[in-house]
């Protein structure tokens, strides 16, 4: 190591610790992936940037003993929804227009609907025949509802705000880690979650977030990723599938009250000192610090910590 970088040493050893290697790895490569998009000769790749900073980080994360590899799939099926999005996004309307897509082939509902059909067969045993996909029914139909009653308003509330959407995407992604946190669950929820909030946030800064429908296109597989895994960590927890509540049901509602904190708060958020202070940045992060605190004080009244 260079002797100028000697004094880093720490933090980049702890940046790249087993916990944030997945996080780290997710924003580099989407950053430096839509850093390059931003010039004309490689102006495609920043339609790439999120996805593939998704696979490269969720991949360095599940390399790591303990963590459930059956969650790349989740991965998979968010790169794809993000890229199809694009696809069906080329010919919308910038800046948040009202009107609908010239191609109703996929439009963002009938894709998001699609990635939560198939992450609730790729979590529920990815059965091959018709006779084991309907003898996993219950699994299957657990995450599946989980995440459409997560994922859908989600897209709803998203589809609302205008560019750059990396903030308050990357703040939904911490607020479901943060609320897992404060349960106490295990497993590979929590690092894939800051994996995905990682990659957001390299693929916003690196400059691949700046359009309408980049953002849109990439705000599709953020939701199903974050709807697949809370559905995943429902059906994984096993009370959901004798009707019992438990505290990750709470937890899954994490990045909804974020959403809808966010929106409240923007507008209120929009002044010159505001937007000094960071603007789209700090209504994102205020949000995921009163729901990250509610979730912890919550789990410690209900002696959960």
């Amino acid at each position: 190591m260079p002797r100028g970088m000697t004094a880093w040493r720490p933090a980049i050893e702890l940046l790249f610790a087993s916990q944030w290697r997945g996080p780290a790895i997710g924003f580099f490569v989407a950053a430096s992936l839509a850093g390059l998009g931003r010039r004309r000769r490689f102006r495609h790749l920043a339609a790439v940037a999120a996805a593939v900073g998704l696979l490269a980080g969720w991949l360095t994360q599940l390399g790591h003993a303990g963590h459930d590899s059956r969650r790349l799939g989740i991965a998979v099926i968010a790169a794809a929804a993000m890229l199809l999005g694009g696809l069906a996004m080329l010919r919308a309307g910038k800046r948040g227009a009202a009107r609908h897509l010239s191609s109703p082939l996929l439009p963002p509902p009938l894709l998001l609907g699609l990635a939560v059909l198939a992450g609730a067969w790729w979590l529920g045993g990815a059965g091959r025949s018709l006779g084991a996909i309907a003898a996993a029914w219950r699994g299957e139909s657990v995450v599946a509802l989980a995440a459409a009653l997560i994922g859908f308003p989600l897209l709803a509330g998203l589809r609302a705000v205008p560019p750059p959407t990396h903030w308050p995407l990357a703040a939904l992604s911490a607020a479901l880690a943060a609320a897992f946190v404060a349960i106490g669950a295990g497993g590979s929820t929590v690092p894939l979650a800051l994996a995905l909030a990682g990659t957001v946030l390299g693929a916003g800064i690196g400059g691949g977030q700046g359009h309408w429908r980049q953002g849109q296109a990439t705000a599709i597989g953020v939701v199903a990723a974050l709807a697949l895994l809370a559905g995943g960590a429902i059906l994984a927890d096993g009370r959901a599938m004798h009707a019992r509540p438990a505290p990750v049901w709470a937890a899954a509602l994490a990045p909804l009250a974020t959403l809808w904190l966010f929106r409240r708060l923007t507008p209120r958020l929009s002044g010159p000192l505001a937007r000094r202070l960071g603007g789209v940045a700090l209504a994102s992060l205020l949000p995921l610090a009163l729901v990250s605190l509610l979730a912890f004080s919550a789990a410690a009244i209900a002696g959960l910590r």
